[in-house]
C-alpha cells in the first residue's frame, strides 16, 4: 500500500492518527475516558456548530477554561475548520479580557461556568463576541444555566460525522498564543500550524525545506508504547497546551488532574491511579511543592503512605526557573526519572534544553544550546559561536510569523539577519566552547513569576490611580517558590503619609493598595511586598532607577525576615 499524505496541519495529522487508534484513550480526566474516536467526534460537532453559528476561515475563538478536555477539544475544533483558537488567561480580570477579546476580534467562546461572570461582562464591553459557549460545572445548580449555550449539548448532539468546508485546510492557518511579553499588553504570537506541526511532531526541517506535506505512512509516526502525559501547567499557556498536542502527535494520551487548583497530592496520586509517564510542569513553582509533598510522604515511614511512581520516567518544566536544588532533591526521591529543562517561549521553540539524571545534574539556568540557536549583538550583529561573549539568543526555521495587529513590535522580535529570519524573544545569554548556554534573564524590567509574566508599568500606573499615592515603582525581587516575586514601592501623598505613622495604618494603607489592584488586575500581578517610601528618589529627568529601587527594597525585605526571624527564637 502507497504510503498516506498527511498534510502538515494539526487536525489532518490528528485525523490521521485517530483512524489508527480508534478506541485508546486520548483524554483522561479522573474516572472519565475519551478516546481518539470520542474526542474526534466531539470536536467535529461543536465545529459544525461554529460553523452554524456563522463563523468563516479565520475567525478568532477565544478560549477561557482550567485544564479540562474542553479546552483541547476546542482547539481541535477551530483547527478542523480553519478557524484561529486562542487562550484566554483564567486569572485575568475583566478590563485584561475586554482588551484580549478587542483586539483579536473574537466571534465566538468556549468559557468555562466559574468564569462566566468576568467574561461575559468582558464581552459585553470588547463587543465582538456573537456565539458563547459555556462548559458547566456540574456541581452547581445554577439557574441561569438554562440561558446558555450548553458545551456538553453542543458536542454530544447530532451527527459526529467530519465537517468538510468550501475553503478546505492549508498548513498556513493559524494558531494565536497571547502572551504577557516583556512591554504593554498581552500580545498573540501568530503560529503557522503547518510550522507548529513540523517542531512538535519532530520533524524539524530546514527553513527553506517544502514542508507542505510528508509521505511517511501515519503508523511509523505512533510511538511503540504511546505515553501518558499529564500536564499541571495550564493548558492556557505555552508549555501545556504544546506538550500535549505534541504527545497527540505520537498517539499519546493526555491526563488531566481535574479540580480549580494545583494540590500536589492530588498531582501524585493522579500519576499513580492512572500511569503517568511524563509530567508537565512549570518550574519551581510547580517542583518545589511536588518536592514538599514527596518529602513529607516519606517521613510518615508507615505502610502504604508511598506513591507508586514506577511510571513515571520523566518531569518536564518550561517557564520559569527549574533550580538545582529543586531537582536534586526530587532525584534523590525518584533516581530513576530524567528531568528535562526546556529553554523557550511563546515566540522561539527550541532554544535551548538541559537534561538531569541522579548521575549528571545540571546547573540552574544552564541549557544546550538549540540546533537553529543563534546569538546576536543588540545591533543585530552575529556573535561569534561559543565566544562567551554576551548576545541575545535568537532562533531561526519554524518561528511564527510575528504579533497580530503590531508591526513595529514584530519587525523587532523577528527580524532577517542575511538573509536568514530570526525570532529573537529578549533573553541575554552566553555560550561556552561547549555549547553550554547561560540564560542571563531578560533585558526588559519583565517580572516572571511562576512563569505569569507581569509588565511593571501596568501595575505602577493601577497603584497611582489610588487616590494616596503621588508615585509608585515595580521591581520583582526573589522568591524560593515562584523565582521572583512583585514587589511595590510606593510614595504616598503628604496627608497619606500623615495617617499612615503607626504601624497598624501602615498595614491599612498597605492592604487597601493591593486590593485596589486586585480589582483591576490578575490575581498574580498583586504586590506580594508593597514598601512605603517617603521619596522613590527619581532621576531630576523623571527617569526611575530600578536598580536603585531594587536594592532599596531588597534591604528592606531582608530586614523585616531578620526581625520577624529573630522574634521566633
Amino acid at each position: 500500500m502507497e504510503p498516506r499524505t498527511v498534510e502538515w496541519n494539526v487536525a489532518d495529522l490528528l485525523e490521521e492518527i485517530a483512524d489508527v487508534r480508534h478506541d485508546a484513550p486520548m483524554i483522561i480526566e479522573d474516572h472519565r475516558i475519551l478516546s481518539w474516536d470520542d474526542v474526534d467526534q466531539r470536536s467535529n460537532r461543536l465545529a459544525r456548530h461554529l460553523l452554524d453559528a456563522g463563523l468563516v476561515r479565520g475567525d478568532r475563538v477565544a478560549v477561557c477554561t482550567r485544564n479540562v478536555p474542553a479546552c483541547l477539544e476546542a482547539y481541535i475544533a477551530c483547527c478542523k475548520v480553519s478557524l484561529v483558537p486562542f487562550n484566554v488567561n483564567f486569572r485575568y480580570g475583566a478590563d485584561e479580557i475586554a482588551y484580549l477579546l478587542d483586539n483579536a476580534d473574537a466571534r465566538a467562546a468556549v468559557v468555562q461556568e466559574e468564569f462566566v461572570e468576568s467574561f461575559a461582562d468582558a464581552a459585553q464591553r470588547a463587543g465582538t463576541i456573537e456565539t458563547m459557549i459555556v462548559v458547566a460545572d456540574t456541581s452547581t445548580t445554577d439557574p441561569s444555566r438554562s440561558t446558555w449555550t450548553d458545551y456538553e449539548h453542543v458536542v454530544t448532539a447530532g451527527s459526529g460525522e467530519r465537517v468538510a468546508t468550501t475553503w478546505g485546510r492549508s498548513p498556513d492557518d493559524l494558531l494565536f498564543q497571547y502572551t504577557g511579553g516583556t512591554t504593554g499588553m498581552p500580545k498573540a504570537v501568530m503560529w503557522r500550524q503547518g510550522d507548529l506541526v513540523t517542531l512538535l511532531a519532530g520533524k524539524d526541517a530546514p527553513p527553506d525545506e517544502d514542508r507542505s506535506g510528508a509521505t511517511a505512512d501515519i503508523a511509523d509516526r505512533l510511538a511503540v508504547e504511546p505515553r501518558r502525559s499529564c500536564t499541571i501547567a495550564p493548558l492556557i499557556h505555552g508549555t501545556g497546551l504544546l506538550s500535549q498536542l505534541a504527545n497527540f502527535f505520537t498517539g499519546g494520551t493526555s491526563v488531566m488532574l481535574g479540580g480549580r487548583g494545583f494540590d500536589p497530592a492530588q498531582a501524585w496520586a493522579c500519576v499513580e491511579r492512572h500511569r503517568v509517564n511524563v509530567l508537565v510542569i512549570v518550574g519551581d513553582p510547580m517542583a518545589r511543592p511536588l518536592l514538599e509533598q514527596l518529602e513529607r510522604d516519606e517521613r510518615l515511614e508507615r505502610d502504604g503512605a508511598s506513591y507508586d511512581l514506577n511510571s513515571l520516567k520523566m518531569i518536564t518544566s518550561s517557564g520559569a526557573m527549574f533550580s538545582r536544588p529543586v531537582k536534586a532533591g526530587l532525584l534523590g526521591l525518584l533516581p530513576n526519572l530524567v528531568l528535562l529543562d526546556a529553554f523557550g517561549s511563546s515566540e522561539a521553540s527550541g532554544l535551548g534544553v538541559s537534561m538531569s539524571t541522579a548521575d549528571d545534574l545540571d546547573a540552574t539556568a544552564v541549557f544546550r544550546i538549540g540546533p537553529q540557536a543563534k546569538l546576536l549583538t543588540d545591533d543585530g550583529a552575529m556573535v561569534e559561536p561559543m565566544s562567551g561573549v554576551v548576545g541575545r539568543i535568537a532562533m531561526s526555521g519554524c518561528v511564527p510569523v510575528g504579533y497580530h495587529k503590531d508591526p513595529i513590535k514584530s519587525a523587532e522580535t523577528y527580524p532577517t539577519v542575511d538573509g536568514v529570519r530570526y525570532s529573537v524573544p529578549g533573553d541575554y545569554v552566553t555560550v561556552d566552547d561547549e555549547g553550554n548556554l547561560t540564560l542571563l534573564g531578560r533585558g526588559s524590567a519583565v517580572i516572571n513569576t511562576g512563569g505569569e509574566k507581569v509588565h511593571p508599568e501596568e501595575i505602577e500606573e493601577i497603584l497611582k490611580e489610588h487616590t494616596s499615592v503621588v508615585d509608585a515603582a515595580c521591581i520583582g525581587v526573589p522568591d524560593p517558590r515562584f523565582g521572583a516575586a512583585v514587589c511595590a514601592v510606593v510614595q504616598l501623598s503628604a496627608e497619606a503619609a500623615a495617617d499612615a505613622d503607626e504601624v497598624a495604618t501602615v498595614a491599612a494603607t498597605v492592604d487597601a493598595l493591593r486590593e485596589h489592584v486586585r480589582g483591576r488586575a490578575a490575581g498574580f500581578k498583586v504586590p506580594r511586598h508593597i514598601m512605603i517610601v517617603d521619596d522613590l528618589g527619581r532621576h531630576p529627568n523623571g527617569k526611575l532607577d530600578r536598580t536603585a529601587v531594587t536594592e532599596r527594597a531588597l534591604a528592606a525585605i531582608n530586614a523585616s525576615e531578620a526581625i520577624s526571624a529573630a522574634s521566633r527564637r
